[in-house]
């Protein structure tokens, strides 16, 4: 016997993979029993359906804190323990109400008790029948048990044409039959073992032949000695076009944002060349400033050198021995020195105010005005002659 018993815990290992996969799916089958059962009391206020529904949610809590037992004896063990068999009392609680209710219509337990579940069963049956999700029961020959209200809406066939049709055939896309037979195949199924649940993304198939997006999820059970699977199917096509109205947003929004960066790139080239034509031009002002400063400097030096030989010209010419005059080329005198004053009797300030012509012999003026008009034609360079002035007193000198 030991040999043909499977290991469920090993000391100092923890549990198995088998020991893990019962508890799990007991776990589930308590959990949903609980909320039916506990759906059931809010909808008929059944002291026993309380009860009962607490009892077997601390039942599957119990089971649940197995679950992470990793030796005998544990903290987590005692825990899981205390919440079983606060469960069984509960659940003694709501056999003691149904009691209560047998003896005052003096009728059996049992009786009283198949009749709470009746009504459960009715319950369960409002149930399916109000999912927004569409629920569907076949055999393992596929034909389709139990086709409730959302199906119809869903696939577009009512539950007289969905009822005996193959499941596969009638609702899911041909692709997606084999993934499916696949799935359902991948753990066989023996006494009453149960899989465990397992959503996949397929496409199915209306009424009018468009495929719609659903995500189906099938569980397993054997019921009077036949395998029965029972399919929750929901429409993803709000999903799928909320996701993809979120990619094509995000599509934008990355094409928005390298728009932008090229924009920026291109605006950052342009300020790079702006700074490197800048760069360029105000080297070339440093350059220009530089070379300034130098003519500048030698324009200094130049009005130095020409300051000091104006004033040694003017020096020269004031204090010449010999009369000087520079005159303008109208003829008018617009200096003198002081030996030119002594010659003709004037002052500077008078002679200043008169012309060359004025004061120069009748006889010598033609030859000295034409002599003087080849100089400013530019056709002589200078000229050298005798001439007669006639004094501020009129004497000839």
């Amino acid at each position: 016997m030991q040999g043909l018993i499977p290991i469920f815990f090993i000391q100092g290992v923890g549990p198995t993979v088998l020991r893990q996969v019962i508890l799990e799916n007991t776990v589930m089958f308590f959990a949903i029993a609980s909320v039916l059962v506990m759906f059931t009391y809010y909808r008929r206020r059944s002291d026993f359906f309380f009860w009962f529904s607490i009892s077997l949610a601390l039942i599957s809590i119990g089971l649940g804190t197995v679950l992470f037992i990793q030796s005998v004896g544990s903290l987590a063990g005692w825990a899981g323990r205390l919440a079983q068999y606060l469960g069984f009392i509960y659940a003694l609680c709501a056999v003691l109400i149904a009691r209560r209710a047998a003896i005052a219509k003096g009728l059996p337990l049992k009786e009283v008790i198949a009749g709470f579940f009746v009504d459960a069963e009715q319950s369960y049956k409002q149930l399916v029948e109000t999912a927004a999700d569409a629920i569907v029961t076949f055999d393992d020959n596929d034909r389709i048990l139990l086709w409730n209200v959302a199906a119809e809406r869903m696939f577009g066939y009512t539950r007289d044409e969905a009822v005996g049709s193959s499941f596969p055939e009638l609702v899911i896309d041909d692709r997606y039959i084999a993934i499916i037979k696949n799935e359902d195949e991948e753990i066989p199924v023996g006494g009453q073992h149960t899989r465990v649940p397992k959503s996949i993304e397929i496409s199915g198939k209306h009424k009018d032949g468009t495929l719609l997006p659903v995500e189906l999820t099938i569980s397993r059970r054997w019921q009077n000695g036949r395998l029965i699977r029972t399919g929750i199917l929901r429409d993803l096509t709000e999903r799928k076009r909320f996701e993809e109205d979120l990619r094509a947003a995000n599509e934008g929004l990355e094409t928005r944002v390298q728009e932008r960066t090229a924009e920026i790139e291109r605006k950052t080239e342009s300020l790079r060349r702006t700074h490197e034509e800048l760069s360029a031009s105000y080297q070339q002002l440093v350059a220009a400033e530089e070379q300034l400063k130098v003519q500048y400097a030698e324009l200094l030096e130049k009005e130095s050198r020409i300051g000091e030989s104006g004033k040694q010209f003017r020096l020269t010419f004031t204090k010449a021995p010999i009369g000087a005059a520079i005159v303008s080329l109208d003829f008018r005198f617009m200096q003198v020195n002081e030996a030119f004053c002594r010659i003709t009797g004037y002052t500077a300030e008078e002679l200043t105010a008169l012309t060359f012509p004025y004061i120069t012999h009748p006889d010598d003026l033609a030859t000295d005005v034409k002599q003087a008009q080849q100089l400013v034609a530019g056709e002589i360079d200078r000229y050298v002659m005798e001439k007669r002035y006639i004094r501020k007193d009129g004497s000839i000198v």
